[in-house]
């Protein structure tokens, strides 16, 4: 980061940008995850929130147009230790319990993109943005049904 966070539109402009990129790093980690899966309904999961995240992506580039804000090429270092968590996980899993490990990767990686849109959309209302709220809300829905629904996953596999 080159310049200081000074106020509350450089803070939203910079976290924006790391959700950009938690976005991309997501998506990779979903394409590893999808290979990693050993039964068609989870390999199904992760191609299917591979899609939404494609669509996250297109959803955050838009607000960066609306408000005008410069996208800029950052590192989200939480991501980039998730994926590399993910990646121990994988390997160190036996094949009968891959699906669970990767999964529980998934999840770790939800619930901080969950907490990341809530405060994209606590800055937006301040702004009174609303269709920046709208599309940031649109994500932060998605990412809530996945993070359910990979629990809902989790425990079935336990059961």
């Amino acid at each position: 980061m080159a310049a200081k966070l000074v106020d509350t539109t450089s803070l939203f402009a910079f976290r924006l940008n790391v959700a950009l990129a938690m976005e991309h790093d997501s998506l990779s980690m979903l394409d590893e995850l999808e290979a990693a899966a050993e039964s068609d309904e989870v390999r199904h999961m992760f191609a299917h929130h591979a899609d939404e995240t494609r669509e996250q992506i297109e959803n955050v580039q838009k607000v960066f147009t609306i408000l005008d804000i410069e996208a800029l090429t950052v590192t989200c270092p939480v991501t980039v230790g998730l994926a590399e968590d993910a990646r121990t996980l994988i390997e160190a899993s036996d094949e009968r319990i891959r699906d669970l490990a990767a999964l529980n990767a998934a999840a770790g990686t939800e619930n901080y993109e969950v907490g990341a849109y809530r405060t994209l959309i606590a800055a937006a209302d301040g702004m009174e943005e609303n269709s920046v709220r709208n599309l940031l809300n649109a994500n932060l829905d998605q990412e809530r049904h996945t993070s359910d629904e990979l629990d809902r996953k989790i425990r079935s596999l336990l059961a």
